[in-house]
């Protein structure tokens, strides 16, 4: 038995507030109080996107609805020059009467042991690096309401000064037998953290953790659920090998130990192909 919506929230909202930001970087940082929560959202409040990045900007925009200090909330504001779409920007607000425009991502990064450098850090799917997304959203997310075509966009909101932030939230992965520990601009040291391993690794890894421990395969669309929320019943070290060896794309696994309700999470990873490094996507 799974916990009800409204709680799943609320311990969603929770993971927003405390989570570190991924990037720490002093000029793109969101104003401090922004994610404060003054009241709980009512019951009836809950999350309806199933696709991953669109329940993460639903929590946020749910987060920015409750608390009294956030007005003109908007979100998804187009800039056009004539037909052509330039960017969008994520979401436009006042927050204690100051203008803010503030850029979202939500990231799973692993750390690939022979790289250095934020070229280092890719998304399960390899085509997305953490240096990549970086650039964009620092020199045209961000930017885009600087643009001429935002002039109107500006001016109809009667807004002479705007602010400028950045928010990733997520977590960074690192290979079990990587020895680094420094860390490239801009991740905050403080970031949410997990191991990955390579499908040819996974009998030596799973020798490392608890012997009562259980395993949960969680697919994408519940990457940001608490443990609580998942009904999905555990597995033992069996039946997760028998499910890896089936498996082509990377998988998220949990850590988990205890049953039901009491389950109590220990730490979360991927388990990649073997090919996964060296493949293109």
């Amino acid at each position: 038995m799974s916990i009800p919506a409204h709680i799943r929230l609320r311990l969603q909202l929770e993971w927003l507030r405390e989570a570190p930001n991924l990037a720490c970087a002093s000029d793109l940082a969101p104003p401090e109080g922004l994610f404060k929560l003054d009241s709980k959202p009512h019951a009836e409040v809950c999350l309806t996107a199933r696709r991953l990045g669109l329940q993460f900007e639903e929590l946020i925009r749910v987060c920015l609805q409750n608390n009294p200090q956030v007005t003109d909330l908007e979100a998804n504001i187009p800039v056009r020059s004539e037909k052509v779409t330039l960017g969008e920007a994520d979401l436009l607000l006042q927050f204690r009467q100051q203008w803010w425009h503030l850029e979202l991502a939500l990231k799973f990064y692993l750390r690939q042991p022979n790289i250095d450098g934020l070229a280092g850090y890719f998304g399960p799917n390899r085509r997305d690096r953490f240096d990549l997304k970086w650039q964009h959203m620092t020199n045209h997310q961000c930017n885009i309401l600087s643009h001429a075509s935002a002039k109107p966009i500006l001016e109809q909101r009667n807004i002479d000064r705007l602010n400028r932030a950045i928010l990733i939230k997520g977590w960074l992965f690192q290979h079990p037998d990587d020895p680094r520990t420094d860390e490239p601009f801009p991740i905050n040291k403080h970031h949410q953290r997990g191991w990955w391993v390579r499908q040819s690794e996974v009998d030596h890894w799973l020798k490392e953790q608890p012997a009562n421990a259980q395993y949960l395969i969680v697919e994408k669309p519940y990457w940001l659920y608490p443990l609580q929320a998942i009904a999905k019943p555990s597995i033992d070290c069996q039946q997760l090998k028998r499910y890896l060896a089936k498996r082509v794309f990377p998988t998220q696994v949990w850590v988990v130990l205890g049953q039901g309700v009491s389950r109590q999470l220990i730490s979360r990873g991927y388990v990649v192909s073997d090919r996964w490094e060296s493949s293109d996507g």
